[in-house]
C-alpha cells in the first residue's frame, strides 16, 4: 500500500510518472536506466485541496473511490462531542491524573473554527493539558484542572470575540464539567448540577482569569455579560432536562430562603403566566448566594444591567417588586444589579405558551402483564402517547408497585394531576399515598377495562377538563361516609379509615381491610371518613364510632385522637403494619410501660472522645451500622435532619438523630466529649445522644428526656471516669 499524504502537492509530470506503475506495475528507481522493476500496489492519496484543481484528469480517472472526510466544523455536534472527549481520556490516561476539564473549554472546543481540523483539534488539546499539568505540578494538586485560561491564545481570542446567541444544542452535551480518571468519565451527579451554577462564582472566576490574562475591564465586562446570559439558559435547560428533589434544595440552602424563592415564584406567576416551577430550585440557591455575600459586604454588579432594564422590561419590573419583598424578608438592601439578574431567571424559565397547554396525566394499573396493552391500544385508536401502564407482577410486593407509580406519577403529571386506573386490591388505596409524597394531585378509579382507558385518555386530551371532572364522570360511586348516619352495630370493636383527598380512597382502604385479613375481620367493623367533610375531626369520629372502643386509625394523616393507635396507608401496603394492626385486633398491645432504657442503650456505644462534631457522628453512626442497630442509610438521614435545623437541646446536651424507618433495632450511641465543642455555631456541647428510635419506641424517649433533663443525672455524668461508670449511673437513674 502506497500512501501519498498531500497529494496535490505532486506536480504534473510525477502524476504522469504514476501513470505505468498503476497501469503496467512496473517502475524504475530513481537513477535506473534499464532495470524495470515490478510491484503491485494499493494507492492512496490524501488532500486539502479540492482534487478537480489540483489533479490531472487522467490521473483522477485511474482512481476509482474518492472519499470526502467533513470538515470538524461540519461534523454534527454529537460526533465533534465524542471527538472532544476522546481525545480528553487519552491524555488523562497518559498524564495518570485525574484530570477535570471545564464546561467553557468543552464548549470552546466545541464551537472554534478549527481550521487545521481533526489534527488541529488534537493538538489544541494537548498544548491545554499541557499548560494545566505545568500548573498542577507547580502547586502540587493531585488533580490536574484545565480552565479556560489554559487553551491557546488563538482558540481563547476566538471565543472572546464571538457574540454569537447561545446554541441550545450544545447544551444536550455540555451541562458540567467534565471529570475525567483512568477509563471513566463522568459529569457531576445531576441533582447537584445546578447547585453548582452559582452567578457570582461564575463571574469572580471568570474576571479573576480574564485579569490574569491582561484583558481590559471594558472587554473583560463585555465578555462576562454575554456569557452570562448563556450560563442561566444553561441552568433552564438543566432544570428543565433533570429532576432535582426540591427536599435536597431545601436541607441545603435552609426551608426560609427556599420559602422566600416559592413566594417570589407565586407573586411573579401573577404576571407570567407561563413562569415554570422549575424556577424555584436555582432561584432559592441563587438567593442563598445572594444573601451570604451581602452579610460579607461583597458586591453585587451585572454587566448587563442596562441590557436587562431594556430587553427584559417587563421580567425587570416585576423583579424591582420581587427585590422589595426579599429585602423586607430578610432585612437586606439589594441593588437593582441584582434585580436584573432575578429579571434574568424570569425570563429564561418561561416556557412557549403552547408548551404550556396541559393535561391530565392517565396511568393504568395492573396485576399482571394487561396494564401496558390497555394503554397501547388506547393510544394506538387515539394517535398520541399519552396513557402509561404499569404492571404488578405476582412476586413484587405492594411497596415495590407504589414505588414504581410515585415514579411514574412525577414523570406524567404536567400540572394538572394524574388518574390512576387500577384492576384491584392494593392498587386502589395508592391515591392518598402518593398526594402525600408528591403533593400531586390523584385520583383512582377502582375498577378499569380497555374503553374506559380509551374514554379516560380522550376526555384528558381535552386541556379544558380536570381531573376531579374526568374522574367523577367515569366512577359514579360515592365512598364518603354520611355523616347524618349511625352504625347499625352499637356494640364490638371498629377501625377507622380516613382519608383527606380522593373521593373514595377511605373506602378503599376499608376494601383493602377486608380483603387483606378476611374472617379476621368478622367482628370488627370498618368505617369510612373523609376528613374534609368535618370541622372537627374528633367530633366526627365520636359521633359515628358511638362508645364503640376504636382498634385502630388508619389513613394518611394522624388526626391525634386520644391514645387510639395510628398506622399509615403505606404502611398497610407495605404489609409491615398487618402484624400490629392484627395484635391491635386481638389486644396483643404491648405494654409499653415494660419499656427500659437499659433495653436500647449498652457499654459498648458509650465513648469518650473529642474531636470535631462530623467525626462523632460518623463514628457513631457507624458503629450502630456495625450492630446491627441501623443500615446504611440512616447516617445521610442524620445529616439531612441537622440541616433542617438545630438538635441542641439544652445544658450542654445535643441529641441528633435520623429517620426511625432507617432504625432495624432501637439503639442509643452516647459520647461524652473530653473537650466540649461548639455544636451550631453559638451552644457548647458536652454530651452527644444519637438517637436511633422508630415510631414505635416513644417510651424510650421519654425516660432519656426525663434523664438528661435532671441537672443532679448530669452532673453524675460528668464526673464518670470511663463508660462503665458512665452506664451504671443511667442505669441507676432509669430503675
Amino acid at each position: 500500500i502506497l500512501f501519498l499524504d498531500e497529494i496535490h502537492r505532486l506536480p504534473a509530470e510525477g502524476q504522469e510518472i504514476l501513470f505505468y506503475l498503476l497501469d503496467k506495475g512496473k517502475y524504475r528507481r530513481m537513477g535506473e536506466s534499464t532495470l524495470t522493476r515490478t510491484a503491485t500496489i494499493m494507492l492512496i492519496g490524501a488532500t486539502t485541496e479540492d482534487p478537480k484543481k489540483s489533479l490531472l484528469l487522467t490521473f483522477r480517472r485511474r482512481i476509482p473511490m474518492m472519499i470526502e472526510l467533513p470538515k470538524f466544523t461540519d461534523r454534527p455536534k454529537s460526533e465533534r462531542f465524542a471527538l472532544i472527549k476522546m481525545f480528553f481520556i487519552a491524555e488523562s490516561k497518559r498524564l495518570g491524573k485525574k484530570l477535570v476539564v471545564k464546561s467553557e473549554v468543552l464548549r470552546s472546543f466545541l464551537t472554534y473554527s478549527c481550521m487545521g481540523n481533526i489534527g488541529q483539534l488534537l493538538s489544541d488539546i494537548k498544548v491545554s493539558c499541557a499548560r494545566a499539568f505545568l500548573q498542577s505540578t507547580i502547586s502540587q494538586e493531585n488533580r490536574i484542572l484545565v480552565n479556560f485560561q489554559h487553551l491557546p491564545d488563538y482558540v481563547r481570542d476566538e471565543i472572546l470575540s464571538n457574540h454569537k446567541d447561545a446554541d441550545q444544542e450544545i447544551s444536550q452535551y455540555i451541562y458540567d464539567d467534565l471529570i475525567l480518571s483512568g477509563q471513566s468519565s463522568v459529569y457531576a451527579e445531576d441533582h447537584q448540577t445546578i447547585l453548582q451554577n452559582n452567578i457570582y462564582q461564575f463571574i469572580d472566576d471568570t474576571y479573576s482569569e480574564m485579569k490574569q490574562e491582561g484583558y481590559d475591564n471594558q472587554k473583560i465586562n463585555s465578555v462576562i455579560g454575554s456569557m452570562i446570559e448563556k450560563k442561566l439558559e444553561r441552568v433552564a435547560m438543566e432544570a428543565r432536562s433533570h429532576e432535582l428533589n426540591l427536599d435536597t434544595v431545601a436541607n441545603i440552602i435552609g426551608k426560609d430562603i427556599y420559602n422566600l424563592a416559592r413566594h417570589c415564584y407565586e407573586l411573579a406567576k401573577e404576571h407570567l403566566t407561563y413562569l415554570q416551577d422549575k424556577i424555584i430550585a436555582p432561584l432559592s440557591i441563587h438567593l442563598s448566594s445572594t444573601y451570604g455575600r451581602t452579610l460579607h459586604h461583597q458586591e453585587i454588579r451585572n454587566p448587563n444591567l442596562d441590557h436587562v432594564k431594556k430587553k427584559y422590561r417587563k421580567e425587570y419590573q416585576i423583579a424591582l417588586k420581587l427585590v422589595s419583598k426579599i429585602n423586607q424578608e430578610l432585612h437586606v438592601q439589594l441593588s437593582e444589579d441584582e434585580a436584573s439578574f432575578i429579571a434574568m431567571y424570569l425570563k429564561n424559565f418561561q416556557a412557549d405558551h403552547r408548551d404550556q397547554e396541559s393535561h391530565v396525566g392517565v396511568i393504568v394499573l395492573s396485576h399482571g402483564h394487561v396494564a401496558c396493552g390497555m394503554a397501547d391500544v388506547a393510544n394506538r385508536l387515539l394517535g398520541v402517547e399519552h396513557a402509561v401502564g404499569l404492571e404488578m407482577d405476582l412476586s413484587d410486593s405492594p411497596n415495590l408497585m407504589l414505588e414504581k407509580t410515585i415514579q411514574t406519577v412525577r414523570k406524567v403529571n404536567q400540572g394538572k394531576g394524574c388518574l390512576l386506573l387500577a384492576d384491584m386490591g392494593s392498587l386502589v388505596i395508592f391515591g392518598d399515598i402518593i398526594h402525600e409524597r408528591t403533593g400531586i394531585p390523584v385520583r383512582v378509579i377502582g375498577r378499569v377495562d380497555t374503553l374506559m382507558v380509551i374514554e379516560c385518555v380522550r376526555r384528558a386530551l381535552l386541556p379544558e377538563d380536570s381531573l376531579d371532572q374526568i374522574a367523577d364522570e367515569l366512577d359514579n360511586k360515592n365512598y364518603y361516609y354520611n355523616l347524618g348516619d349511625r352504625a347499625e352495630n352499637t356494640q364490638g370493636q371498629v377501625i377507622v379509615t380516613l382519608c383527606i383527598t380522593g373521593q373514595g380512597a377511605a373506602q378503599r382502604i376499608k376494601d383493602y381491610l377486608y380483603d387483606s385479613l378476611g374472617t379476621e375481620m368478622k367482628n370488627i367493623e370498618v368505617i369510612p371518613i373523609g376528613y374534609t367533610n368535618s370541622k372537627d375531626i374528633h367530633t366526627t369520629i365520636t359521633q359515628v364510632v358511638r362508645n364503640r372502643k376504636i382498634v385502630a386509625i388508619v389513613g394518611t394523616i394522624d388526626p391525634e385522637y386520644g391514645d387510639v393507635p395510628f398506622i399509615t396507608a403505606e404502611e398497610l401496603v407495605s404489609g409491615s403494619a398487618l402484624i400490629h394492626l392484627r395484635n391491635l385486633m386481638n389486644n396483643k398491645i404491648e405494654e409499653e410501660t415494660q419499656k427500659r432504657l437499659s433495653d436500647v442503650i449498652s457499654q459498648d456505644l458509650i465513648f469518650f472522645e473529642s474531636g470535631y462534631k462530623d467525626d462523632m457522628i460518623d463514628k457513631m453512626c457507624q458503629n450502630l451500622i456495625k450492630g446491627h442497630k441501623v443500615d446504611d442509610n440512616y447516617l445521610l438521614s442524620v445529616y439531612k435532619r441537622e440541616a433542617q435545623g438545630n438538635t441542641y437541646l439544652d445544658d450542654g446536651v445535643a441529641i441528633p438523630h435520623g429517620e426511625g424507618r432507617f432504625v432495624t433495632k432501637p439503639a442509643i450511641a452516647v459520647t461524652k466529649l473530653t473537650e466540649p465543642i461548639i455544636w451550631d455555631g453559638e451552644h457548647t456541647v458536652d454530651f452527644v445522644f444519637l438517637i436511633a428510635l422508630d415510631i414505635k419506641s416513644k417510651r424510650y424517649f421519654e425516660q432519656l428526656y426525663r434523664l438528661i433533663s435532671n441537672q443532679e443525672v448530669l452532673q453524675k455524668l460528668r464526673s464518670a471516669k470511663n463508660s462503665e461508670e458512665f452506664y451504671r449511673v443511667m442505669i441507676n437513674y432509669t430503675k
